[in-house]
């Protein structure tokens, strides 16, 4: 019987470029989404005004790396949106940052909610061969 995993993607922690000139992130999941705070989350500011969004750890049950060729955009740099946005699901926690790219991705552009399941972002990933590491 296989036991379904419960966590839910609260958040994507932009980390830079890794030795290998990859762009790493840190992406934090709970099994109780509801209940994840982080500092200034209820301020209605643009994400990129605080220095740290990232999740009071006491709320997360796990954080996975994940390394990618193609930059990612997150909420932590988005000068128009609150933390707020992203739960709420106005805006994704992160996305493809198509700007420059000569092509459309082949499986379309690749975007993680607040809230979506570890199997849905591992799906997403493995589409374009990454993957979550522990």
């Amino acid at each position: 019987m296989k036991v379904e995993n419960c966590e839910k993607l609260v958040y994507v922690r932009p980390k830079g470029r890794d030795v290998n000139g990859n762009y790493a992130y840190d992406f934090y999941f709970s099994t109780t989404p509801d209940l994840v705070y982080g500092p200034e989350w209820d301020d209605n500011s643009p994400a990129s005004a605080i220095e740290d969004l990232s999740p009071e750890p006491s709320t997360c049950s796990s954080v996975h790396n994940v390394s990618t060729q193609m930059p990612l955009q997150t909420i932590e740099e988005n000068s128009c949106f609150s933390m707020d946005y992203a739960i709420n699901g106005i805006i994704a926690l992160a996305w493809i940052n198509i700007e420059g790219m000569d092509t459309y991705p082949e499986y379309g552009r690749m975007v993680f909610h607040f809230g979506d399941s570890v199997e849905k972002v591992e799906n997403l990933l493995k589409l374009y061969d990454y993957h979550l590491d522990s």
